[in-house]
């Protein structure tokens, strides 16, 4: 369902055709659904995942990050009455710029707001170089389009050697 809301105007979002680096695209689940604690190997959490995620890249200039903020924060579930009581968690977006306010100036940064009809999966095999996945199903649809894929907590599919998986903030 979320499909059908989303891809009816796609944007060509084509800022990432000017950039000559490697692009890694990070492809962060929604807030609540990401911090389940009995997921996390090495960071806290998606939310410090994606921080710490951000100064790595803020550090190593000549490598581009792009994150692909999930679109059903601004469509199925925005819809929810949930949602409009305040009962489901903030947009991942907000947290991240309420703990890193300066992420606007990081130059070697794209953004791409859970608004912004995109298609993901054009992106990943036009324009990706490597994937960054937290937890979640484009997990395998990434290593399904023949991208390579870092895996950064524990999931379904986890251990099975399709993607790599670090044992430390380090790898």
């Amino acid at each position: 369902i979320d499909t059908k809301i989303y891809y009816k105007d796609v944007d060509p979002y084509t800022e990432l055709d000017k950039i000559d680096k490697p692009i890694f695209i990070a492809f962060p689940s929604v807030s609540w659904e990401g911090d389940i604690a009995e997921r996390n190997i090495i960071f806290e959490g998606l939310t410090s995942w994606l921080i710490e995620t951000l100064c790595f890249f803020k550090k190593n200039p000549s490598i581009h990050l792009v994150i692909r903020f999930h679109p059903s924060e601004s469509t199925l579930y925005n819809q929810t009455k949930e949602y409009k009581q305040g009962n489901l968690n903030i947009p991942l977006e907000y947290l991240i710029r309420e703990k890193m306010p300066e992420i606007d100036e990081i130059s070697n940064l794209s953004l791409i707001h859970s608004t912004q009809y995109v298609d993901s999966y054009k992106l990943i095999m036009e324009k990706m170089s490597v994937g960054l996945v937290y937890r979640g199903m484009l997990a395998l649809e990434t290593v399904f389009l023949g991208k390579p894929l870092i895996l950064c907590a524990r999931g379904m599919y986890s251990n099975n050697g399709l993607a790599y998986e670090p044992k430390s903030k380090e790898e």
